[in-house]
């Protein structure tokens, strides 16, 4: 019997010990598991274009970042740091940077050259092929004069000295030329495979070429875009997640279904576009974070169209816009009404350039306007509003515009919309009266949202409108080292340019998130350029 007993126990031992080795292995399982999965997300709307010269706007700016690196980058503390550049050195006023670079690799083994920035750089300024951020590369020498097809573009102020030496010559000294380097369009191209097929970044599968922390596994246009970690990425080590799915979902709400069920792990700014509702859903989600920003949401108005080539028909239609009802409705809690371009986020004390909803001065100017046109409201022709399909948000604005116009002026405004590509494409080339954009700016400094309305001919000036008085402001805040001179200049810019009114502020968004318990390392500073190269879960 004591025999029997003591089988009995031992066995209970064994079969205990046995469940807890299984338990523990399970966890550890678990935990490998969850650690080494691809990192999921959501966008909402599609992707452009993986050309970093051609791909500017969200969310296909962020997608570039993952593909690419360029001289500069932040590291996982957000800090300014080299990437491609190993260090830098600086010469003559702060006018010449040398940059050396370090051996790194494509993703096709070739070795990442200074020719290779040299040759996207100097595409990017050549009238032929030019950037749709050609504007950011204008402190560098003759680089706004290759645009104007002044100087060829080997006169531009880059040149590789030789392979792992970059030589950069400015047009004046410029205290954040190091941080404007983070925006995607300083990034290289291959150039052995942009001379070799000039479709290369339409590539939708593995044999597209890049050189940042992941590279592209397959694109589904309009349903995923999946990558996986780059192994010839030169810090590879400090990238952990194997890769990285991102889905295509214009319904914010569905999207935040797709949180709630972990599906994806991050739902908020600066992929996704919400209605309010769903952002306050997720403010007491264990990892909500929320942070000022520059970002806003604009009308652009173009001001080559009929009527909207008469400033007084810009600024009625401006100042007839009730914010406060738009923000409550579209953008409550991560919005607030914009009277002018510079976030206060900035903190120059720059005064409001007009009021909320003053229909009495918008009637005014309108009925001016009318006159002065041989108009009425009854001849007055159909506005036409666009903006992007399937973002709710924007459905609720453009719904809110419209009834204060037609509500302001006895006209007719009718709502057009577009899925993403195709809104941005009408927009830039001018097929449009009037449209909602999202802009960022990848510089915290407000001079980035006044260059946007400083050359016509630029392609992001999609208002098609310049003024000799708001050019030479913003040249003069270029010479201005004193920081109070040059803030007083931007903001006095600031007041030209809503004198003029080539696009209708409507608010300013603040960045809000959430994200999966554990994932940890991404990056998300004020300017909102995204980074998951150093997420990871924990």
């Amino acid at each position: 019997m004591w025999l029997n007993l003591i089988r009995r126990f031992l066995l209970r031992v064994l079969v205990t010990l046995l469940l807890l080795v299984f338990s523990f292995g399970c966890s550890k399982s678990a935990i490998r598991e969850k650690a080494n999965r691809p990192l999921k997300i959501c966008f909402s709307e599609e992707i452009r274009i993986l050309d970093p010269r051609l791909g500017g706007e969200e969310p296909t700016t962020h997608v570039i970042r993952m593909l690419f690196d360029g001289l500069m980058r932040r590291d996982a503390e957000g800090k300014v740091v080299p990437a491609v550049a190993e260090s830098y050195d600086v010469f003559e006023n702060s006018t010449v940077y040398i940059f050396h670079l370090r051996e790194t690799l494509w993703s096709d083994g070739h070795p990442v050259t200074a020719h290779d920035f040299e040759h996207a750089w100097k595409k990017s300024l050549d009238p032929k092929t030019l950037s749709h951020g050609a504007q950011n590369f204008y402190m560098i020498k003759n680089a706004k004069e290759s645009v104007e097809g002044l100087v060829p573009p080997d006169e531009i102020g880059v040149l590789a000295l030789d392979d792992l030496t970059l030589r950069v010559e400015l047009a004046y000294p410029v205290p954040y030329f190091v941080d404007a380097l983070l925006c995607t369009m300083f990034c290289p191209i291959p150039k052995h495979v942009d001379q070799a097929d000039a479709m290369w970044a339409f590539r939708t599968d593995e044999s597209f070429v890049s050189n940042g922390p992941f590279r592209l596994k397959k694109w589904h246009h309009g349903d995923d875009i999946i990558f996986e970690k780059n192994l010839l990425y030169w810090d590879k080590d400090n990238v952990q997640i194997p890769g990285i799915e991102a889905c295509f979902v214009e319904e914010g709400m569905t999207q935040l279904y797709l949180f709630e069920k972990n599906e994806i792990d991050w739902f908020g700014s600066a992929i996704n576009k919400a209605p309010p509702e769903a952002y306050m859903s997720i403010r007491n989600t264990p990892c909500y974070d929320t942070k000022e920003s520059p970002t806003m949401y604009w009308y652009f108005v173009n001001t080559e169209k009929f009527p909207f080539s008469h400033k007084k028909i810009r600024k009625a239609f401006a100042y007839a816009l009730d914010r406060e009802s738009i923000v409550n409705a579209a953008f409550e809690g991560i919005g607030q009404p914009a009277f002018g371009i510079i976030s206060p986020c900035f903190e120059l004390e720059n005064p409001p350039q007009f009021q909320d909803r003053d229909v009495s001065l918008a009637r005014k100017l309108f009925a001016e306007a009318l006159d002065e046109l041989g108009l009425t409201a009854e001849t007055f022709p159909v506005v036409s509003l666009k903006y992007v399909a399937g973002a709710e948000n924007l459905s609720r604005t453009v719904q809110i515009t419209q009834q204060n116009w037609q509500e302001a002026f006895g006209i007719k405004v009718e709502l057009q919309q577009a899925d993403w590509p195709c809104h941005f494409s009408a927009i830039q080339k001018g097929d449009y009266q009037i449209g909602v954009m999202r802009w960022l700016s990848y510089l915290f400094d407000p001079i980035y949202m006044l260059k946007t309305f400083q050359y016509k001919h630029d392609l992001v000036n999609m208002s098609n409108w310049e003024n000799e008085d708001y050019q030479a402001l913003l040249e003069k805040s270029n010479f201005q080292a004193n920081p109070e001179e040059r803030n007083a200049t931007l903001v006095e810019a600031e007041r030209a340019l809503m004198d003029e009114m080539p696009l209708i502020p409507i608010c300013f968004l603040n960045i809000q998130f959430t994200q999966a318990e554990g994932l940890v390392g991404v990056t998300l500073p004020p300017s909102g350029e995204i980074d998951f190269k150093y997420a990871t879960f924990q």
